[in-house]
C-alpha cells in the first residue's frame, strides 16, 4: 500500500465498514479449556464483557453450519485459553438495535470492556472520552506493522490513538457485467490495470445500458445517506472537493468542485440514469435493486461484495457476473475510495485490573495471531505483514481490492460534530434530488449549518480539556 495525499492521514471512508443486517443479539459466555495454561494461573481472576458486529458465518467463514459470532467467541475462548484467570462473557449485536444498545449503555454506565465496532463510532465515543487511548500500552513492533495511513487514522487532535485497525473494507463501483453484456455495452468497461474511468466515459456505458434494457436504470443512487453518505460522496470526492478543511475545522465541500459533482448527481437523477425514488431510499434499498439486476451499478465495498457471492452461492439471489472498477472521477481529476476501518476499543474503567486485562484482550484480537481472519468478509488486513494474502485468489475483484488503497480519501472521520454533519448532509442531498434546493443552494446550507456545528463541538471539546 502507498500513501496518498488524502489517505496520508486517515482513511474515512462512512461501514463500514461493515455489519451483518437482520443478527438479533445474543449472548454468551466461552468456556475455557480445563487443559490450558501459561504460568498465571494465580493471577487474580476477572470478567470482561466483549460485544461486537460479527461479520461472517463460522470461524473462517467455509464451515456449513457456521453462525454469526463463532469467529469472535473462538478468539475470546483462544485467549482465555493462554490466561486461565480471564473469563469473557461475549454479545453478538446487529447493525440496527446495536448502536442503541451501546448508547443506553453509555447512559447507564453499563458499557461493554472491550468493543468491536466501525471506525465511525469508536472516533464518536472516543471524541466523548469514553474509550482508552490504547496507543499508549503499545510497543513500535506491534504499531510498526501497520500501514502507516491506517494508523494514523486511529488519531485525535490530541495526538493519541484510540483504537486497534483490524480490517479494511475499500468502496469501489460493482457493475453487473452481464446486464452490459446483454446490452452490447461490456467493451465500454475499464480494463486498464487500475480499472479507472472518466464520469464522461461512465455515462456513456450507463446510458447505452439503460436505453437498450427495459426496466433497467443505470446506477443505483439513494438520499437516505445517514448511515452510507460516503458512497454518495465518492461521487463528488471524484470532482476534487473534499469535505473538511486538512485540520478539521471547517466544513470545504462548498466550492465550485463540490458543486460540479452535486450538479453531476443531480444529472443522473434528472436524466432517468438512476433508479426512480433515490431522494427517499437508503443504501440497503439501492443494494436489493442491485441483487434484482433492475440497476447495472452501484457503489459498494468489498464486504458487501463478499456477502453478494455468499447470497448467489445460497441461491438467496439470482447469479450474475460482477465487475468491480475504481469510483469514475471527473476529467484530470483523480478516484478517490473511502476506506471502512473495523477495529477495536477498550471503554475506561474503574477496576484497574479490568482495564488491564481489556487491553490484553484488544491487543490479542488486533493482533498479528489474529490479522488472516479478515480474508472471510473479503477485507484486506491492516498489517503490512498480510499484504499478500490475496496473491493466490481465483477471484480477480478481490485481487484487484487491494489496489484501491492507494486512492483512500480523507472523509474527515476525526472532525468534531462528524455524525451531525452527516445527518445535515442528508438532508440537503435529498433536497436536490427533489428539487426544493438548487445543488449550489443545497452546498451553501449544508457549508453554514456543518460548520456551525463543528464550532460547538470545538468548544465542547475545549471545556471538556
Amino acid at each position: 500500500m502507498k500513501k496518498s495525499a488524502d489517505g496520508r492521514r486517515r482513511w474515512a471512508l462512512p461501514l463500514m465498514l461493515a455489519a451483518v443486517i437482520g443478527l438479533s443479539a445474543c449472548t454468551g459466555t466461552v468456556n475455557r479449556s480445563d487443559h490450558a495454561g501459561d504460568g498465571v494461573a494465580q493471577a487474580e481472576k476477572v470478567t470482561l464483557t466483549f460485544w461486537s458486529y460479527p461479520k461472517w458465518l463460522g470461524i473462517a467463514g467455509t464451515e456449513p453450519n457456521g453462525t454469526l459470532g463463532d469467529w469472535e467467541a473462538d478468539a475470546a475462548k483462544r485467549f482465555m485459553d493462554k490466561h486461565r484467570n480471564v473469563k469473557i462473557e461475549t454479545e453478538f449485536l446487529n447493525p440496527k438495535a446495536g448502536p442503541e444498545k451501546v448508547a443506553i449503555a453509555i447512559q447507564t454506565n453499563s458499557m461493554p470492556d472491550v468493543l468491536g465496532d466501525s471506525d465511525i463510532r469508536l472516533f464518536e465515543y472516543a471524541q466523548k472520552g469514553l474509550i482508552v487511548p490504547i496507543g499508549d500500552y503499545l510497543d513500535k513492533e506491534y504499531t510498526d506493522d501497520y500501514y502507516e495511513n491506517v494508523w494514523a487514522q486511529t488519531e485525535l487532535r490530541d495526538g493519541k490513538h484510540y483504537y486497534l485497525p483490524w480490517s479494511i473494507s475499500p468502496q469501489w463501483l460493482m457493475v453487473n457485467r452481464t446486464l452490459f453484456e446483454k446490452a452490447g455495452a461490456a467493451g465500454l468497461l475499464p480494463v486498464n490495470e487500475d480499472r479507472s474511468w472518466t464520469t464522461d466515459e461512465y455515462v456513456a456505458a450507463i446510458r447505452k445500458v439503460s436505453a437498450s434494457l427495459s426496466g433497467v436504470y443505470g446506477v443505483g443512487l439513494f438520499g437516505d445517506t445517514t448511515s452510507g453518505d460516503a458512497f454518495l460522496l465518492n461521487w463528488i470526492w471524484g470532482f476534487g472537493a473534499r469535505t473538511f478543511s486538512a485540520d478539521y475545522s471547517r466544513i470545504t465541500l462548498n466550492n465550485h468542485q463540490g458543486i460540479a459533482g452535486m450538479k453531476f448527481l443531480q444529472t443522473m437523477v434528472d436524466e432517468k440514469l438512476a433508479n426512480p425514488g433515490a431522494a427517499g431510499i437508503k443504501q440497503a434499498d439501492a443494494l436489493v435493486l442491485f441483487n434484482q439486476q433492475k440497476v447495472a451499478t452501484i457503489q459498494g465495498a468489498t464486504i458487501q461484495y463478499a456477502r453478494m457471492k455468499s447470497e448467489m452461492a445460497r441461491g438467496d439471489v439470482e447469479k450474475f457476473d460482477i465487475y468491480v472498477t475504481a469510483p469514475p472521477h471527473a476529467p484530470g481529476e483523480r478516484a478517490t475510495s473511502y476506506m471502512t476501518t473495523y477495529g477495536y476499543g477498550v471503554f475506561k474503567s474503574e477496576d484497574p485490573v479490568k482495564q488491564k486485562w481489556a487491553i490484553e484482550f484488544a491487543k490479542f484480537l488486533g493482533s498479528k495471531e489474529n490479522a488472516e481472519a479478515v480474508k472471510a468478509s473479503e477485507s484486506l488486513s491492516t498489517r503490512k505483514s498480510f499484504a499478500d494474502m490475496y496473491k493466490n485468489s481465483t477471484d480477480e475483484n478481490v485481487k484487484f481490492a487491494g489496489r484501491l488503497t492507494d486512492l483512500a480519501v480523507d472523509g474527515g472521520l476525526a472532525a468534531p460534530g462528524f455524525n451531525k454533519q452527516r445527518a445535515i448532509f442528508a438532508k440537503k442531498l435529498q433536497s436536490a434530488f427533489t428539487k426544493v434546493l438548487t445543488p449550489e443552494q443545497a452546498l451553501q446550507q449544508f457549508e453554514d449549518e456543518a460548520n456551525e456545528v463543528v464550532k460547538q463541538e470545538l468548544m465542547a471539546l475545549e471545556k471538556r480539556g
